[in-house]
């Protein structure tokens, strides 16, 4: 995707309706309710396809900023995951309340994150390398709260509270399509050291 001010308000755009369904899924988990089938599809469907065009924004950021392949392409890996990831969360429709992935691609997504945070390191255009790092580090601490979540045996059931560690990577989204945006404005090309 072209990285366009009015392309970048689109993102932005997007970002609040994926925040929104989001916080709609993460507080029916957290009170076990579920509305029926077609409306837990279209929640799921919603995010999904917002985070997918989201990721691809974000390389075509990467591009923009005059980065090389070798940073690019663990993001466009994470893209593909987060693909199959969809459309795996969409045709599961709900399982007792959270979305279940194949331990596969759950493992394969872990292998892709801790990737991804090795690039970020190594971004050289300083303008977006920062929010980058921050982007990885949320997507790291997602995981270790997912897990956590996952393996704490409490009377609460603290796996009904998954979904709120899906908003550390968007509030990251967020702010490098912010510092983008400025960018565009400045009509500044980032730089690279």
């Amino acid at each position: 995707m072209k990285v366009t001010a009015k392309n970048n308000r689109l993102i932005f755009g997007l970002l609040i309706t994926n925040t929104i369904c989001t916080f709609i899924i993460a507080l029916l988990s957290i009170n076990n309710v579920f509305p029926d089938v077609i409306s837990w599809i279209i929640l799921h469907a919603t995010a999904g396809l917002c985070y997918i065009i989201t990721i691809s924004y974000l390389i075509g950021i990467l591009q923009f900023a005059g980065e090389a392949i070798t940073i690019q392409t663990p993001f466009s890996i994470f893209l593909g995951t987060q693909i199959i990831a969809a459309f795996a969360s969409v045709l599961s429709a709900r399982q007792q309340g959270q979305i279940m992935l194949t331990e596969s691609l759950a493992m394969i997504n872990i292998v892709v994150v801790f990737y991804i945070i090795l690039v970020t390191f190594r971004i050289k255009a300083k303008q977006i390398s920062t929010p980058y790092k921050i982007y990885g580090l949320s997507l790291v601490l997602e995981i270790l709260l997912k897990f956590s979540f996952v393996f704490l045996r409490m009377p609460i059931m603290p796996e009904r509270f998954i979904g709120v560690a899906d908003f550390m990577p968007l509030f990251a989204i967020f702010y490098i399509v912010n510092r983008t945006g400025k960018l565009l404005n400045e009509h500044v090309q980032p730089v690279i050291n």
